[in-house]
């Protein structure tokens, strides 16, 4: 079977919800996949993120464009994909795309890892979906689509009003991209992300103050800005995210405004923290709620500073609580777990075992 996923961004979007299970089902044998940035080329088969890191599979793209192309030399082009998967796709072209291919007898699939029908919080996002006709493409696509695939079960309940069929496939972590577990920082509290997450912070203002007066605070990428005297790390290409945050501090903490946007969110940013030897202090919201307080992290609710403070003082108990979180991502959340739900989307039952080999442990 033929997959083919039409990518809509170079960041991690791209990389959890396109590029990692294209790879893993090539790896596991479950599908033959490729990734393209452009409707009328193939893009690549991808067995590694090397085109994707060094934006060869954009620059295809971009030549792609460049040719004029008939509806048929799509068609062509396209001949023996099974199964087109459009990764938040909101454009004219792309519906049109969608609307051809399903025409020609392919299954179309519309990917959304962000819900984008609602209040959007995030300011850049905002920017892009607040015309109306993009929200009517949206709609329009996932009410036409064979089905839609979602990283939360928040956002499979928030489109079913549009499709039936809808599979929940979660972020996963690629345990080849992740070698830096052990490493440890000094004490310190700490935030990576990108710069739609101000309204999450203006949400805990005061703690932030506090601990900025008490603590050692570090934001990679991005800082609230509201606050000053914090250690700034610039942000770096994604394919050296990893190695940049590992043992950058020693206390992940994961604001959220409590919002129907936030709630859809998936968990990623607790299983790169825990990945990248950092404990996680998270809003008791929505996607978070998968830690367990006390175990695997730390929930918050509205107790900011008393729960940072705890987790300063108690760094043995706070050490047990990452090494718990770790091995919850080892046990449950590892690509290779969880390639089977997308291949189970597609219709491919011949389901992908992981063997003893492949299962790794920490050691406690």
């Amino acid at each position: 079977m033929q997959v083919m996923f039409f990518t809509a961004d170079r960041g991690g979007c791209g990389l959890y919800r396109c590029l990692m299970p294209a790879i893993w089902l090539n790896k596991t044998g479950l599908a033959t996949a490729w990734c393209s940035y452009s409707f009328t080329d193939k893009g690549e088969q991808v067995t590694d993120y090397k085109s994707f890191y060094s934006k060869e599979l954009f620059h295809r793209a971009e030549a792609s464009i460049a040719i004029p192309k008939t509806t048929q030399d799509v068609l062509n082009t396209m001949s023996d994909v099974d199964i087109c998967i459009y990764q938040r796709q909101s454009s004219e072209f792309a519906l049109s795309h969608m609307r051809t291919m399903k025409k020609a007898g392919k299954k179309v699939f519309v990917e959304h890892d962000d819900w984008l029908l609602g209040n959007i919080t995030s300011p850049y996002a905002k920017k892009i979906f607040k015309e109306p006709r993009r929200r009517e493409i949206i709609e329009l696509m996932a009410y036409e689509a064979d089905g839609l695939i979602v990283s939360t079960e928040d956002l499979k309940r928030f489109f079913s009003e549009f499709n039936d069929n809808i599979y929940v496939c979660p972020n996963s972590i690629d345990l080849d991209l992740w070698r830096w577990k052990d490493m440890r920082a000094s004490v310190s509290i700490g935030y990576a992300g990108s710069h739609c997450h101000n309204d999450d912070f203006k949400n805990i203002e005061l703690a932030m103050w506090r601990a900025n007066k008490k603590y050692q605070l570090k934001f990679m990428n991005f800082a609230p800005d509201f606050l000053s005297g914090y250690e700034y790390i610039k942000g770096v290409e994604i394919e050296h995210y990893p190695k940049a945050l590992s043992g950058l501090f020693s206390i992940g903490i994961i604001p959220l405004r409590r919002n129907d946007f936030n709630k859809a969110k998936s968990s990623v940013k607790f299983l790169e923290y825990s990945m990248a030897g950092i404990a996680t202090i998270a809003e008791n919201w929505g996607p978070y709620q998968c830690i367990e307080d006390g175990i695997t992290g730390l929930l918050v609710d509205g107790d900011w500073q008393d729960k940072i403070d705890w987790a300063i003082d108690h760094p043995a108990e706070i050490e047990i609580m990452l090494l718990n979180a770790q091995n919850l991502v080892f046990r449950s959340y590892k690509i290779q777990d969880h390639i089977n739900k997308w291949a189970n989307a597609f219709g491919i039952t011949n389901n992908y075992n992981v063997t003893i080999g492949e299962t790794v442990c920490l050691k406690n």
